[in-house]
């Protein structure tokens, strides 16, 4: 997409919904994700390595949970976003299909939504990269957050197949999630992937970091 458009288009919503402060709610320019002084704040919080955008800790971890639980529009876009510079600016190779980690269909029934896959189809509009559900998940009885990274790994074995046995041979498959705590949902899901011929990038907006000591 354009970022002329974009813009534009960000420009026309804000006349009807004033842009907000992703993290604080503060009425800010509607070229902006955050204020000021939250803008600050995050600069603590960013991830230096390849695969993310920020440190899954403090006033990012609290946008995530805004953005996954109550439907922070504003935190969503500016996720997305952020992913999307850090894809294109970071140098990636471009793949040949977005895709995401698909919700617990209990879980997106509470919700209302998949916010992994509201991401990677705003990352799809402005990169032009196609986009497709290429996973189904069975429920597992068990959150992932509730486990050990030993039981998390065990947890997701055999959850997921294709969508309807889809050919991607030979393709390069971008997967796109909102966190990652110990990696084991996009390992098990690259698994599948590279299983099928296909080869896989994983990127999220936020990433747990491994405490020292």
């Amino acid at each position: 997409m354009n970022m002329d458009i974009y813009n534009l288009e960000r420009f026309l919503l804000s006349i009807v919904y004033p842009n907000r402060c992703a993290v604080c709610g503060e009425v800010i320019h509607y070229k902006l994700y955050f204020c000021v002084q939250c803008a600050a704040q995050l600069k603590e919080n960013v991830f230096e390595g390849a695969e993310a955008c920020y440190e899954y800790d403090g006033a990012i971890r609290n946008l995530v949970l805004d953005a996954k639980y109550s439907a922070n529009g504003y935190a969503v876009a500016m996720m997305a976003k952020f992913m999307y510079d850090k894809i294109i600016v970071g140098g990636m190779s471009k793949p040949d299909v977005i895709t995401f980690i698909t919700s617990r269909k209990s879980a997106v029934r509470a919700r209302g939504y998949c916010l992994s896959r509201m991401l990677a189809r705003d990352i799809s509009r402005l990169s032009g990269i196609p986009l497709a559900q290429l996973l189904n998940v069975k429920d597992y009885e068990t959150s992932q957050k509730e486990l050990s990274v030993e039981q998390r790994a065990q947890n997701l074995k055999g959850v997921f197949s294709l969508v309807n046995k889809v050919d991607i041979t030979d393709k390069k498959v971008l997967i796109i999630d909102d966190i990652s705590t110990t990696g084991a949902t996009l390992k098990e899901a690259s698994k599948l992937f590279t299983e099928n011929g296909a080869t896989t990038e994983c990127f999220v907006f936020a990433k747990t970091m491994k405490k020292s000591g």
